[in-house]
């Protein structure tokens, strides 16, 4: 805020209020995904949310971060699984047709 002696101006820089008006979108946002889909470009990695639907898939959100974020994202996520797992007292089991459809290789990969 600048101040004088007659008045008080509150300076806004746009991108913050745009900022901020999207984080309030968001935190009002909340919806149930059962696909799921990846990219990336040189700078961003971008996670696209849908729903399964009679008619095909409808798109529900698109996140996208900056590559460290995706990677700290990635790692909290299953720090997050591997918990809850270990809450379970029992490993979330996927069934073999979607590990093998996606190249997956429990190993390896988890």
């Amino acid at each position: 805020m600048a101040e004088d002696s007659e008045h008080t101006e509150e300076i806004t820089i746009p991108a913050m209020a745009v900022a901020q008006q999207l984080i309030q979108q968001a935190s009002d946002y909340e919806c149930y995904s059962d696909q799921v889909a990846f990219g990336m470009t040189t700078y961003t990695f971008n996670i696209v949310f849908a729903l399964s639907a009679v008619d095909g898939l409808k798109s529900l959100a698109t996140v996208r971060m900056s590559a460290e974020h995706a990677k700290i994202f990635a790692i909290m996520l299953k720090r997050t699984i591997k918990q809850w797992e270990t809450n379970r007292g029992a490993p979330i089991t996927v069934p073999p047709s979607i590990v093998a459809e996606r190249h997956i290789d429990l190993e390896t990969d988890w």
